[in-house]
């Protein structure tokens, strides 16, 4: 019988491994299924905090979810939170190194999207009291890392000439591999997953709906965003309403509330109606 838990322990045999409880209780080892679920609400939550600024005096509704990037306190949050879905991603293992390679391909597309930042500020004034970041000197063009406050975004992060084309990039890499991942490997099916007929079981039927479901609304949010960018550089034609009501944040935040909601299915969070027997 394993003695009751103490937080505070002293003497020469204090946090002794409990070797009973280990082997009785699974919940001693890494509980994939318990960070799926954390990723997923990361995901969902992260959006949502951010429509917080609607609310907050000075505060700058930006243009997308990337954008706040440039907004005291939600950038450390946007940063934050995509290393801790690209270090799950890189951490997840799946049933085959095919579908770890997948995971860890996101994973890298999430730490690109936080370290670069997409083009301009995404604030209607043009102006932002925020981060440290390099900009060229006006007075002799020397690389110098000062702080911008109240000024325009003009010569932003020209310490790396190409941030905003490796935001898109990675960006691109960390949706499209998402979608695929819900569509592809998220609907897998297992023998166990079948019932004696070949038919799926209802869980199962259940789990794959939704799945295909977050993966072709990351999808739609994906095309929509492509189609306006295209029709604004190559037409000059910009889609009514699209700036007003901040269509790009509404497109990401569909596809990382889609992308939340599949992990939370995965990590099997919704009740006995997703569940197999025996979860």
């Amino acid at each position: 019988m394993s003695q009751k838990p103490r937080l505070f322990e002293k003497g020469a045999d204090r946090y002794q491994p409990d070797t009973q409880a280990i082997a009785q209780y699974s919940n001693y080892k890494l509980n994939q299924n318990f960070l799926a679920r954390c990723v997923g609400l990361v995901a969902i939550g992260l959006p949502l905090l951010m429509l917080t600024s609607l609310f907050v005096e000075g505060a700058c509704m930006r243009a997308s979810v990337s954008h706040f990037y440039y907004e005291v306190f939600y950038g450390d949050l946007f940063v934050g939170a995509m290393f801790f879905i690209g270090t799950f991603l890189l951490a997840y293992r799946g049933e085959t190194r095919a579908e770890n390679g997948l995971a860890t391909a996101a994973g890298i597309g999430a730490f690109g999207t936080a370290l670069f930042p997409a083009r301009g500020d995404g604030c209607a004034d043009g102006t932002f009291s925020t981060r440290l970041f390099a900009y060229v000197s006006e007075d002799n063009d020397k690389l110098t890392m000062e702080p911008l406050v109240g000024t325009t975004t003009e010569g932003y992060f020209r310490m790396v000439e190409l941030s905003h084309i490796l935001h898109s990039v990675f960006a691109i890499l960390l949706s499209g591999f998402l979608a695929y991942y819900a569509l592809a490997v998220f609907t897998r099916v297992m023998p166990s997953q079948r019932n004696s007929d070949g038919t799926l079981k209802a869980a199962k039927k259940r789990r794959n709906l939704i799945y295909k479901f977050t993966g072709f609304a990351i999808i739609f949010a994906i095309l929509s965003m492509t189609v306006q960018m295209t029709l604004k550089l190559a037409f000059q034609y910009d889609v009514p309403y699209w700036e007003t009501y901040s269509g790009s944040f509404i497109a990401e935040m569909v596809a990382m509330s889609a992308f939340g909601l599949g992990w939370i299915v995965k990590g099997r969070a919704l009740g006995k109606a997703i569940k197999d027997a025996g979860e």
